[in-house]
């Protein structure tokens, strides 16, 4: 969803779109390429009413630390961390002393926190649950009154308990009651550089949700990850519970993953330094789809490592090489497909199709490309990344090294390497959203079409929001290092045995890029437009007219319909 890109802050460049669009070309396609077709489509404005524009909720200016400029924090709360004593309790994970600070600050009688007591009340019981480390020993300690220790009255040791209950229900009860709480709750506060979250906190999923351990085969040995798993499916998967009237004492019911035992499965792919909702529009208009055709359909997303509420890994510990961290996602997500068949034996034979965008779109087309994945059935890409050239080829001079002048792409690479290593300071957090050639929120401004008037802000604050709270020095390290290893990598370079990667590509394929994702120099539209003449798998590619980077959010519907169509139209048996 979120693809990496760079305005020309600080850099003046004299014919930058000539530079950025230079290179070298993939020659003359051949002869059988023509038997692929190639679809122009305009969509129908009317059919993206922001079905995914969520609710989010902003921070309270007061809780922030803002001793850093660059951000309003009335307006712009993602740029900073929380106050630095809500941080130095969040960073200890211990349920029952948070909780005698929060009844501490909402009680009547002497506090000696900050000001203002009522807010502070709250964010400190909405502590004890929203980190993951709080939350594995808040569910074991499983509180009442006697667990709260203390000087404050017997009613601000409830009311902290009552919060703090309450947010774990909004968080982690079904989506029924989740929609139902979260809402009365506000603002939910979390601390992801101390205690990154386990679920969304401030903006909402309308998937059922499951934690999943992942088994990652990596280096002779093998890498537990935990990762959250979002389902949308045409079988009821979650069973109707209403939370009890007094929610103090009880905890969320906490089912374990389960996957239908009949019908089609789809595996969705989400894009980079983004989460399993990314497909909160497209997901159920495929099981709408699915319904309107009489099929059995379940879509099965997951976060990342180092992503939204999955585990962190560093990637400067996944050892030497340009691809090191592709390499762990791309073993992530075969090892997860082995784990979906530990869940429901056979589940792996049912996956008709593995869907994604931007990252997603480059790592399905990555697992395209093996030989050993026989439930690599379809694929479905869009707005894929490393469909261009590597820009480790640009150069930054007319003399030197590389084979074709490209300021820009020269110093993103530089820029993304650099970044990738860099040590956590103070600013670390307001710098990642706002400076330099890469600041998150210029690159906001191209996630979706420009016109998209009154959904494109909305979900560009959602999706600030969300990176927010699950920033780190981990996920920032890892944003950087993967956006520059996509930098490099290339689907149509010639590697070592003289093949294009995206040749070696026999299952079929349908391609999408939107006419809005052709910015200098990630121009996504014009890299498709020179690749797909050379594709010879079955499939098609389609060229959508006034869509953007991220089409899975403004055209889901036209995206289902074609999914299907394609599911509907095409062998599975590689050609």
């Amino acid at each position: 969803m979120r693809c990496v890109r760079f305005h020309a802050r600080g850099v003046v460049l004299l014919g930058a779109a000539q530079l950025a669009c230079g290179g070298p070309d993939l020659g003359e396609p051949p002869a059988m390429a023509a038997l692929r077709p190639e679809r122009v489509v305009q969509p129908d404005r009317a059919e993206t009413p922001c079905a995914s524009a969520a609710l989010s909720f902003a921070p309270p200016a007061a809780l922030l630390d803002h001793r850093f400029g660059g951000c309003d924090p009335s307006e712009e709360g993602y740029c900073f961390p929380l106050h630095p004593f809500l941080r130095e309790v969040a960073s200890a994970a211990d349920p029952s002393a948070t909780l005698r600070l929060a009844a501490e600050a909402l009680d009547s009688g002497p506090w000696s926190g900050p000001e203002p007591r009522d807010l502070f009340g709250r964010a400190l019981a909405d502590l004890a649950v929203s980190g993951g480390r709080a939350w594995s020993a808040f569910s074991e300690l499983h509180p009442g009154l006697e667990a709260v220790p203390g000087e404050a009255s017997a009613a601000a040791k409830r009311a902290a308990l009552e919060r703090a209950y309450g947010a774990a229900w909004a968080l982690r009860g079904p989506v029924d009651e989740r929609d139902r709480l979260r809402p009365l709750l506000g603002w939910i506060a979390v601390s992801p550089e101390e205690d990154p979250p386990h679920r969304p906190v401030n903006i909402r999923s309308g998937f059922p949700q499951y934690d999943l351990v992942v088994d990652v085969p990596w280096d002779e040995a093998v890498r537990p990850v935990r990762t959250r798993v979002a389902v949308a499916s045409t079988f009821d998967l979650e069973e109707t519970m209403e939370a009890p009237e007094d929610l103090v004492g009880a905890l969320p019911p906490a089912p374990p993953l389960a996957i239908p035992s009949e019908g089609e499965l789809l595996l969705f792919v989400h894009g980079h330094a983004s989460l399993a909702e990314e497909g909160a529009a497209l997901m159920p208009a495929l099981v709408e789809a699915a319904r309107a055709e009489g099929r059995d359909l379940t879509v099965v997303a997951m976060d990342h490592p180092s992503n939204a509420y999955a585990d962190r890994v560093e990637a400067s510990s996944l050892g030497d090489g340009d691809e090191v961290a592709l390499d762990f996602l791309d073993a992530f997500l075969i090892a997860f497909v082995h784990a979906l068949d530990g869940v429901q034996s056979g589940a792996s034979t049912r996956i008709e199709a593995i869907l994604g965008g931007s990252l997603g779109g480059n790592l399905v087309l990555r697992l395209a490309q093996r030989e050993d994945l026989p439930w690599v059935r379809r694929v479905v890409a869009w707005s894929p990344a490393s469909v261009d050239f590597s820009w480790s080829r640009a150069q930054l001079l007319p003399f030197g090294d590389g084979d074709f002048l490209d300021v820009i792409k020269h110093e993103a690479v530089r820029l993304t390497r650099d970044a990738s290593r860099k040590r956590e300071w103070r600013s670390s957090r307001r710098e990642y959203f706002t400076d330099g050639l890469l600041g998150v929120r210029t690159q906001a401004g191209y996630w979706y079409r420009d016109g998209w008037d009154v959904c494109k802000p909305l979900l560009i604050e959602e999706g600030l929001r969300q990176l927010s709270e699950v920033y780190d020095r981990t996920f920032r390290r890892w944003h950087y290092r993967l956006a520059f290893e996509q930098l490099l990598f290339s689907h149509i370079e010639m590697d070592d045995e003289g093949v294009r990667p995206f040749e070696r590509i026999r299952a079929p394929l349908l391609l999408f890029t939107g006419e809005g994702d052709n910015s200098v120099p990630m121009a996504t539209w014009s890299f498709i437009e020179r690749l797909a003449p050379h594709l010879v798998m079955p499939g098609e590619t389609l060229f959508l007219r006034d869509t953007g980077h991220a089409m899975h959010s403004e055209r889901p519907e036209l995206m289902a319909r074609e999914i299907f169509r394609f599911l509907g139209t095409t062998s599975a048996v590689a050609q």
